[in-house]
């Protein structure tokens, strides 16, 4: 497979997510490939931000409203460590989901729960390599929020005194929060580039964490301009999928709307005019219709945004499937590239059986 450039690899991936997901289009399959590939996303990075804030505040608020007690103290510790326990487990699960997710778009892998056992030896290699680099990261992304809260919090005092311009507090309070989503997105992509470049050497050979980030060093160093074109690219490209995104599912669900409106329309004018029953018909065909809506929406959300997130894996294999020949033999077979595909060869005529030479009397 050659080298693709971060622009050229949008075609092979957006070709390879069209053949996983609707050639052929199946309602629950590719309806599941799509919404795993989504629930991977949460395991881009973890931080016990509960644990944290709650220890951050109670060293904080006793010089504002005095001490807490003890009793209050344990109650919330405890609260914060289930509660932060419980996201460490759904990190763990949407970890592992990555591998599955990778196994879906490389290997075109149909079923969820044999990939889901393939790669059962390897999820805390995966785990506790992000654990130990977009923790910390998301950690210093957080502190400073932390500090502008606080500072928010006093200057809310001041400003019920009338005694700070509440147009520098709006604008203090929005440069904060922009810093905020700056750091945020820092962790984000930094979650991704370890997803798209070191998973796939975890996830095919079996080598350490270790030896897997000094490969995508050694790509970086390569090519650092068009691994920084790439990830720049990429974010421009999920920008624009989640727009798109937001825009089939906002027809569809408009559709869904129209289909059903016109039916409540008449039943509402009809249940006054009929007997008690009328009220039960009604509340039947509410929970009903909060039933099929909730249905319909979450079907049709999951599996746009599922979409997205799978051409965009699917983007970042066919970048580093040029420069990585194992992923690159999985993605593009010996002779065979996604713009040159030869149609396949019609199959040979039968050979005619020769006639069967009758005996002569």
């Amino acid at each position: 497979m050659k080298r693709l450039t971060p622009s050229e690899a949008i075609g092979p991936a957006f070709n390879r997510t069209r053949e996983i997901l609707f050639q052929p289009f199946r309602f629950g399959r590719s309806w599941k490939l799509a919404a795993s590939t989504y629930v991977a996303i949460m395991g881009t990075a973890y931080i016990p931000f509960c644990t944290l804030g709650l220890v951050w505040f109670m060293f904080w608020r006793p010089n504002l409203y005095g001490p807490i007690r003890p009793g209050h103290a344990v109650l919330g510790m405890l609260g914060a460590l289930v509660f932060d326990v419980l996201s460490f487990w759904i990190f763990t699960l949407a970890s592992r989901m990555q591998l599955v997710s990778f196994d879906i778009a490389v290997e075109r892998a149909q079923f969820v729960a044999p990939a889901w056992r393939k790669y059962h030896p390897l999820r805390w290699h995966w785990v506790k390599l992000k654990l130990a680099i977009t923790t910390p990261l998301a950690f210093v992304a957080w502190l400073p929020f932390v500090f502008f809260i606080r500072w928010a919090v006093r200057s809310a005092t001041t400003l019920n005194a009338g005694q700070q311009n509440p147009f520098q507090f709006v604008a203090s309070f929005l440069l904060g929060y922009v810093g905020f989503i700056a750091g945020v997105s820092l962790v984000i992509v930094a979650g991704g580039l370890l997803a798209d470049f070191v998973l796939p050497s975890l996830a095919l050979e079996n080598i350490t964490p270790g030896e897997a980030l000094r490969r995508f060093q050694m790509h970086f160093r390569q090519d650092p301009g068009s691994i920084c074109g790439y990830a720049a690219l990429k974010v421009v490209l999920a920008i624009a999928g989640f727009i798109a995104h937001y825009a089939v599912s906002s027809i569809v669900m408009l559709f869904f709307y129209f289909l059903v409106i016109i039916p409540a329309i008449i039943g509402g004018l009809a249940l006054p005019h009929m007997a008690a029953t009328g009220h039960v018909l009604g509340i039947a065909g509410l929970v009903v219709f909060a039933v099929f809506f909730l249905a319909i929406y979450g079907y049709v959300q999951l599996f746009t945004i599922g979409t997205v997130t799978l051409f965009l894996r699917c983007y970042a294999a066919y970048y580093l499937g040029g420069r990585y020949p194992r992923l690159g033999d999985l993605l593009e077979p010996a002779g065979q590239s996604w713009w040159n595909l030869q149609p396949a060869p019609p199959p040979p005529d039968p050979e005619v059986p020769p006639a069967a030479v009758e005996p002569t009397s």
